[in-house]
């Protein structure tokens, strides 16, 4: 359908000036200045006190400096990058029969005197009684949410199989984050089935002397700026929603934290 721009130009033009950019300069100017510039020992005071908070909010519990800076080691001339990034199709309700589709795309790429690629895919498909519930009661059917777990379980187990293919020094990478958050709402048989084989796969990488990476474009991670919320707290975090934009400076600049991601505050 045709999308009449006549119809919302005057909201464009208010929106226009609603937003002020120069504002939000200084607030983040503000954010990064604290980030260089706070008190470690009282943070990490902090975040101890209010541990619930930090787990509610997801904070990063910092290993040194937030702004801390690493520079990275002169890379190897011959060395591989291993990786697996899957994609499926969900089960349709509206079908006769129910299935679902895991492919697992696989990657091998070499570098320096000799360099190769290979590029293939494994697709399994599942259909038996079995295999579209996670318990014996056919209470939990594989969905869309536990079927993206699934594809991820299948990423990382593929990742040691594709290692024992090369001979040089490696690095495992897949598609997104390393953590299985969406496994927090499961039952609790289902998390120690499915964290067992992704802590097996990272195991059997670490005897191998390979790092693992999730890579993220473009990431929405607020953990940095959930600390420095904390941090800035004068009273608790589980009134954060009682501070207003305009109270004291340090409860301003926590109100203001809340239109950044954690990339803002990191690439000046």
């Amino acid at each position: 359908m045709t999308l009449r721009f006549e119809q919302i130009i005057h909201d464009i033009e208010r929106m226009s000036t609603v937003v002020n950019a120069s504002d939000r300069r200084l607030w983040l100017q503000q954010a990064r200045q604290l980030l260089r510039s706070h008190d470690r020992a009282r943070l990490v005071e902090k975040l101890g006190q209010n541990r619930e908070a930090r787990l509610a909010l997801l904070a990063s519990q910092p290993l040194g400096e937030l702004d801390e800076r690493t520079p990275a080691p002169r890379a190897l001339h011959d060395y591989t990058v291993v990786a697996a990034d899957g994609s499926n199709i969900a089960p349709d309700r509206d079908s006769p029969f129910r299935y679902y589709l895991l492919n697992t795309g696989l990657v091998r790429l070499c570098y320096g005197d000799s360099p190769t690629a290979s590029i293939e895919s494994e697709a399994r498909l599942f259909y038996r009684s079995e295999d579209l519930y996670w318990d014996d009661k056919r209470q939990r059917p594989v969905d869309g949410n536990r079927l993206a777990l699934l594809m991820r379980v299948e990423e990382i187990v593929a990742l040691p199989k594709l290692v024992d293919q090369t001979s040089d020094a490696c690095v495992a990478v897949v598609d997104g984050q390393l953590i299985m958050w969406g496994l927090q709402n499961e039952h609790h048989s289902d998390k120690d089935r499915l964290l067992g084989a992704i802590l097996d796969a990272f195991e059997q990488l670490r005897e191998r002397r390979v790092p693992v990476v999730g890579y993220i474009s473009n990431t929405e991670s607020f953990e940095l700026v959930s600390a420095l919320k904390i941090y800035l707290c004068p009273t608790s975090p589980g009134t954060c929603r009682q501070c207003h934009a305009r109270g004291p400076a340090e409860v301003q600049l926590c109100y203001h934290l809340n239109d950044f991601r954690d990339p803002a505050l990191l690439f000046d």
